[in-house]
């Protein structure tokens, strides 16, 4: 519950947040958070104080939403009127994909971690979960990476951030065709 809670908190913050800071910098900012969650994850324990388990699921819920929005809104940002069924479709068939595919890379992760759990010597029933957690921390990794090779300017179309200033002082897309 506390993931949908961040999940749902996020919201009302996500366009306001993105048209300050630009979809590079909140990419960035998000996948490291991301990446540092899985990480905490990967450390909950039974005896783990409950607070600490529900940040740690709250914030995670958090950055999924802001991920999720970001990367749909920025994929449909350079896309033409007359494309955007089509882009529209690829992009659910996309998503389909993915879903199935992380799913698998779950269990992919788990599986992996069975000769890491031998090879450090940990122990118990919950040692390759902990292990999969941090594998499975890598691949915000990779989202960081080609985030940092993303224009600053980047879905400014969408946000009415132009490069180098500030998307709060730029009046929004639907703002601009009034004046």
């Amino acid at each position: 519950m506390a993931v949908f809670a961040g999940n749902i908190a996020i919201k009302p913050f996500t366009t306001p947040v993105l048209r300050r800071f630009g979809f590079r910098t909140v990419l960035l900012v998000n996948g490291l958070i991301t990446v540092v969650t899985f990480g905490l994850l990967g450390l909950l324990t039974a005896g783990a104080p409950l607070v600490l388990a529900l940040a740690a699921l709250f914030i995670s819920g958090v950055c999924r939403s802001m991920s999720f929005s970001a990367y749909n809104t920025i994929g449909f940002a350079d896309i033409e009127p007359a494309q955007t069924s089509a882009a529209n479709a690829l992009a659910s068939t996309v998503q389909q994909l993915t879903m199935g595919m992380g799913v698998a890379v779950g269990a992919l992760a788990l599986r992996m971690a069975d000769p890491v759990v031998s090879l450090v010597g940990l122990h118990g029933s919950a040692a390759p979960y902990h292990v999969a957690f941090f594998l499975l921390g890598l691949l915000p990794l990779a989202a960081v990476a080609e985030t940092v090779a993303m224009r600053p300017d980047a879905g400014s179309v969408v946000t009415g951030a132009r490069a180098g200033r500030s998307a709060a002082a730029v009046p929004a897309p639907a703002d601009r065709a009034r004046d």
